[in-house]
């Protein structure tokens, strides 16, 4: 017997049936290994297929917190948000679309040491005008560097143009 809360919907009512139909074929099929349930392919509940979901069909999305002293006005930390900006970039189809737009920008080649930016190698995001000096998160103010030229940037000061893109006259 299934016992119905008194102001219960239609949804309510189904999701509650179909829940106590799946345990009932689950101690079948427990019982008898070559018992096959024959439903479950979805409800149709308003026109729309509503399938059952488990827990594990959703992906944990872990977020990376900021440190607690990270100021991003502060120029000392300018390196840290940016690192943190190009992890973030990964995560999203958006972010590895501007990536990717970025690498063939400079046809895949660091703008600092000339020499090619691979996975292996590895790369970060550099913004040209400081965002803590005003400077704004888009393309046009980003290119890839290499972690090591990325330090030495910052550390010696140096200067980084934006190359001309491959396919600009």
């Amino acid at each position: 017997y299934i016992i119905l809360p008194q102001n219960s919907s239609f949804h309510d009512i189904i999701v509650i049936m179909m829940t106590s139909y799946v345990a009932l074929f689950w101690k079948l099929k427990q019982k008898c290994s070559q018992f096959q349930p024959p439903f479950l392919v979805g409800l149709h509940i308003r026109g729309e297929v509503k399938h059952l979901r488990h827990a594990t069909d959703t992906h944990i999305v872990r977020h990376r917190k900021i440190k607690g002293e990270a100021n991003p006005y502060d120029p000392q930390w300018e390196i840290y948000f940016e690192k943190r900006l190009g992890l973030k970039m990964l995560d999203t189809l958006k972010g590895r679309r501007q990536l990717r737009q970025l690498w063939i920008e400079q046809a895949g080649l660091c703008p600092v040491c000339q020499q090619k930016i691979t996975e292996l190698t590895g790369w970060h995001n550099h913004h040209i005008v400081w965002r803590s000096h005003g400077g704004t998160d888009t393309i046009d103010n980003r290119v890839l560097l290499h972690p090591t030229c990325h330090r030495q940037v910052h550390t010696q000061g140096l200067s980084v143009v934006k190359p001309r893109s491959a396919t600009s006259v």
